[in-house]
């Protein structure tokens, strides 16, 4: 993460820093400022394929489906992914 905030206590981090999140760690980031950048690193590789496939099924889903709790929690199911309150 270059910089960001992260889960739990959210924390704002200063460019240049590294965060580790272990597998099945709830977590979440996101940009702060427009010009923000985030890089991430996935390992094992394949991962990246999520965001392929979001954006095909964003292109090929019905306004329903998009709005359908079930239809995007199957979708982040096959990537391991869930929502978290």
């Amino acid at each position: 993460m270059l910089n960001g905030e992260l889960d739990d206590e959210w924390v704002v981090v200063d460019e240049g820093t590294a965060i580790y999140s272990p597998r099945g760690t709830i977590h979440s980031f996101r940009a702060l400022e427009d010009n923000s950048k985030i890089l991430v690193f996935y390992t094992p590789g394949g991962w990246e394929n999520f965001y392929t496939a979001y954006r095909e099924a964003l292109s090929t889903a019905t306004e329903e489906q998009l709005n359908d709790e079930n239809y995007v929690a199957d979708f982040l199911r096959s990537y391991d992914e869930i929502f978290v309150d």
